[in-house]
């Protein structure tokens, strides 16, 4: 693929993580923290995060998002911080991160399961990657010239 090919599937994959996002927001404002809410939040996560490794090189990235980094937050984050030469990253986002994952990546947010007795979500802080999630989405909409709609 040409270089704008690969600009495009990239832009493409920002803006489908993105509307992840926007789907668990509206389903947060009709039901609040449940489940779904966090299934597709961390879907949306995974896929930003994915289209930013693509950003960053394509050609290099593409071969990992499938199969090495599958579903797991924890690790797609880490080659992120680590292909972006970020350092250091907030504890509370780990660690949040971190938790979120050993949910995300078995799936038991997105089937029913002794989770749904054992565990309320309200209880699954999510304050610190939302506020990632908030920093990429600024960050990725500027990059690709996306307007931002202030009407609904």
């Amino acid at each position: 693929m040409k270089p704008l090919g690969k600009r495009m599937v990239t832009k493409a994959m920002y803006l489908r993580g993105k509307q992840f996002f926007l789907a668990a927001y509206l389903l947060y404002e009709k039901i609040g923290k449940e489940y779904a809410f966090l299934h597709l939040l961390c879907q949306g996560l995974e896929i930003t995060l994915k289209s930013a490794l693509l950003y960053k090189d394509y050609d290099k990235n593409k071969i990992q998002l499938s199969k090495p980094l599958g579903h797991n937050l924890d690790k797609i984050l880490k080659l992120y911080l680590l292909e972006y030469g970020i350092k250091r990253i907030d504890k509370r986002i780990s660690s949040e991160i971190i938790e979120l994952n050993s949910f995300y990546k078995t799936h038991r947010m997105r089937y029913a399961s002794t989770v749904d007795i054992l565990i309320d979500p309200k209880t699954i802080k999510t304050t610190w990657s939302i506020k990632l999630i908030a920093r990429l989405v600024k960050s990725f909409d500027k990059e690709f010239d996306i307007p931002r709609k202030t009407d609904h």
